[in-house]
């Protein structure tokens, strides 16, 4: 399985490879010490550091198409969070399912074929 390095600033900080759990995948993101658990079936992901939650990542349907909205709990991860949420998707496997549409609200990003929402930090659910 692919090994992907992360740079923030031209430094190496930390690196993320695919590993399969029985029912859910967990991901671990070396350096940065950041576990990310999620359902390939519902390709609904949290990402913590220890018991504190980094990021959230589900699927939604805007009116550009399908996309992930990402919940980023702290401005100064955004561009690894952004990082690891393209990697993802790059695993994900099709899916079939109908999806909700989302209201608009938050940044829209678009980054070729995946589009990214990004939802205000004052917005993020804390569960």
């Amino acid at each position: 399985m692919p090994k992907f390095d992360l740079y923030y600033n031209r430094q190496n900080v930390g690196s993320i490879s695919k590993t399969l759990g029985f029912w859910h995948e967990m991901l671990y993101v070396r350096k940065l010490r950041w576990i990310i658990m999620g359902s390939l079936s519902a390709e609904n992901y949290r990402v913590y550091h220890g018991t504190e939650l980094i990021m959230t990542m589900r699927p939604v349907v805007t009116t550009n198409g399908e996309a992930f909205e990402l919940a980023i709990t702290d401005q100064s991860t955004e561009p690894l969070c952004i990082c690891i949420a393209a990697i993802l998707d790059h695993w994900q496997k099709p899916t079939n399912r109908a999806r909700t549409p989302v209201a608009k609200k938050g940044l829209n990003v678009s980054f070729g074929e995946s589009n990214y929402t990004l939802t205000p930090r004052n917005k993020v659910p804390q569960h």
